[in-house]
């Protein structure tokens, strides 16, 4: 066992875990059927020629214009993940900061100069994206203040930018102060349910490997009851139900994060994701 000074010195730990999707999934639809028709390719968008009211004849609302790269029909989990992750780490503002390197141009000696860490009041979570050209992490900067329609829209648009030859991508998609928490979804490339992300030094403070969302049989406590029990034949008792899991991975750093503030911020996310619920009561 490591004592505490050792531990310090140690990069990063892991920790890993389920999320269970299905009230994800079953919202879906109905998220898909009210896109906002500025996140609609132009062919898709619904005619208003028969409506005989118009919302915004008092007061026209200004949008901002949603490029063609930004367009999409469909929501996917990502964004859902991403908007809850961000309402986890808007409670949790260990999850929101940054290490910042001691300047090299301090008079003070090595030993004396240590790194500071600074709180950011928005989220800024960094995406890993698989291109031709290999893979870049573009920043999604104040997450918190996006829809998920929004965050669906900005990452459609950042993809297409880096599979780009050569990659479009910009200093401003990727800033010097990347994300706090940089996400891989290593689901959408191959059937993996677990897979330890590596963490840069003086990168983001954590990382996180999202697995490939698959259907299980999940069952309870009393399903696996011995021949010799006496309800072993009653089936009744005996409940299970197919549930949407994915596998998640985590790599923090240690010199910051305990492991034990990762396990409870897991099940603040958790709670978020499983019981999509509790965002209206937190007005998104």
């Amino acid at each position: 066992m490591l004592m505490q000074g050792q531990s310090l010195e140690v990069p990063h730990f892991g920790y890993s875990t389920t999320l269970d999707l299905t009230a994800l999934h079953l919202l879906l639809p109905k998220l898909n059927s009210n896109i906002p028709k500025r996140y609609l390719p132009p062919s898709e968008r619904p005619s208003s020629s028969g409506s005989q009211v118009n919302p915004s004849a008092l007061c026209p609302v200004e949008e901002a214009e949603v490029p063609e790269s930004g367009q999409y029909t469909k929501l996917t989990y990502l964004p859902m993940l991403l908007k809850t992750l961000s309402k986890a780490m808007e409670e949790w503002s260990l999850f929101r900061s940054s290490i910042t390197a001691p300047s090299s141009s301090s008079s003070s000696t090595s030993s004396e100069v240590k790194p500071t860490l600074t709180i950011r009041p928005n989220v800024d979570i960094a995406i890993d994206l698989s291109t031709p050209t290999g893979v870049y992490t573009p920043t999604l900067q104040n997450v918190n203040l996006d829809s998920m329609y929004s965050i669906s829209s900005r990452i459609k648009h950042l993809t297409h930018l880096s599979r780009q030859v050569p990659p479009q991508l910009t200093p401003n998609d990727i800033p010097q102060r990347g994300g706090t928490i940089t996400v891989s979804n290593i689901g959408a490339l191959g059937k993996c349910d677990f897979a330890q992300p590596v963490l840069v030094p003086e990168g983001s403070l954590a990382s996180v490997a999202l697995g490939r969302a698959m259907w299980k049989w999940d069952v309870e406590d009393d399903y696996w009851m011995e021949p010799d029990d006496d309800d072993y034949y009653d089936r009744r008792r005996r409940k299970g139900e197919r549930r949407l899991k994915m596998g998640v991975c985590w790599s923090a750093d240690r010199r910051v994060v305990d492991g034990t503030e990762l396990a409870a911020f897991m099940e603040c996310w958790r709670g978020l994701v499983e019981e999509p619920e509790w965002l209206i009561a937190g007005g998104v």
